[in-house]
């Protein structure tokens, strides 16, 4: 699913088509683009709104929004499948991760490749993160995080290092200054991007593995789940944990933060979503209850008075936060488990 730079399209993506919904009215603009060849992984709209990119296992499509959807170019590597995709508006850039842990840069605006992310040792593919508020991206590795100049497209000669394995997921604060990265080994490092001074919290539990992570807006806080439905809070200055609550029965599958950071969503292996203020983890709302499967996407809009959840169940559910009701009927998402969640940049 994802949101035009505009806010005014969305696009929800399946396994045997692709449609693109006004955003105001959710009704579709265009007859649905069907896809043969496989299953939709990911989604992202050009800064300009008129081409949107869309990734399977192994091919990466470009679609020409208007007048007529078409395919406008096609990007297949047959040697391995798609695992990764990061979109930055500001340099209408786009990094597309490989199975084969290679990364390669896209222009977004001319659909041409720019250049292979190379280095002396294999990449992580699954979440390269872009820096909003600078020219970098950031990509995992063995026990380090690398660091690109979109400028230059050349890596930092210092990698941030602090992970103990291969780093699996990454998340970079809105303002752009805190990034948290998660490894295989269940440690999570925190690094001040402003000094590239890290912080390793003390998370490991083995028996109770890390299924969800996110950072609030200002980097202060982040929010864990884990396997066993326990949430928590921690503090990224001190490293110390703030908060500690079990509520959900099943793992943790989803966080995210409100626009204003005031507010905390968590979504579960037992079909709710949780609303929960982040320095108390005190519950603000009884359990929402409308999915008959996982909840394993979450994300905010319309200025925070709207919560979307997504689910195993291929569903995506509006929620009208000021009181925790359904807006109108959940949307199909043609028959696909749904992933991941996108808004637009303002949050409307």
């Amino acid at each position: 699913m994802a949101y035009s730079s505009d806010g005014t399209l969305l696009a929800i993506g399946g396994d045997d088509q692709i449609s693109i919904l006004d955003s105001s009215s959710l009704k579709p603009i265009h007859e649905p683009y069907p896809i043969q060849s496989e299953p939709v992984k990911s989604l992202a709209f050009t800064i300009d709104g008129k081409y949107l990119i869309s990734t399977g296992f192994r091919a990466m499509l470009l679609w020409q929004v208007d007048p007529t959807p078409r395919i406008a170019y096609q990007i297949v590597k047959n040697s391995s499948e798609i695992v990764g995709l990061a979109y930055s508006p500001h340099h209408n850039i786009l990094a597309v991760g490989y199975g084969d842990r290679t990364i390669q840069l896209w222009d977004a605006g001319t659909s041409q490749p720019l250049q292979w992310l190379n280095h002396n040792e294999p990449i992580s593919p699954y979440n390269p993160a872009f820096n909003p508020n600078s020219d970098f991206l950031y990509t995992g590795s063995n026990a380090q995080v690398l660091e690109w100049n979109l400028e230059t497209k050349q890596r930092l000669p210092i990698a941030l290092s602090g992970p103990q394995d291969w780093v699996t997921n990454l998340s970079v604060s809105k303002d752009g200054n805190w990034m948290a990265a998660l490894s295989q080994a269940q440690d999570v490092t925190l690094w001040d991007l402003r000094t590239n001074r890290s912080t390793k919290l003390s998370v490991e539990n083995i028996q109770d593995r890390i299924t969800a992570m996110a950072l609030n807006p200002d980097g202060k806080l982040l929010a864990v789940g884990r396997n066993s439905g326990t949430l928590q809070i921690w503090d990224t200055k001190t490293g110390g944990l703030v908060a500690d609550v079990s509520r959900h029965i099943g793992p943790v599958l989803s966080l995210a933060y409100s626009q204003d950071g005031k507010m905390l969503a968590s979504g579960g292996g037992d079909n709710t979503v949780q609303l929960w203020a982040p320095g108390s983890l005190s519950p603000l709302s009884q359990p929402l209850r409308g999915h008959t499967n996982w909840v394993s996407a979450l994300a905010f809009e319309n200025g925070d008075k709207v919560l979307i959840s997504g689910g195993f169940d291929d569903h995506l559910i509006l929620w009208d936060v000021s009181n925790q009701q359904m807006l109108g009927r959940p949307l199909t998402s043609q028959s696909t488990r749904i992933l991941a969640l996108a808004t637009s940049p303002d949050g409307n």
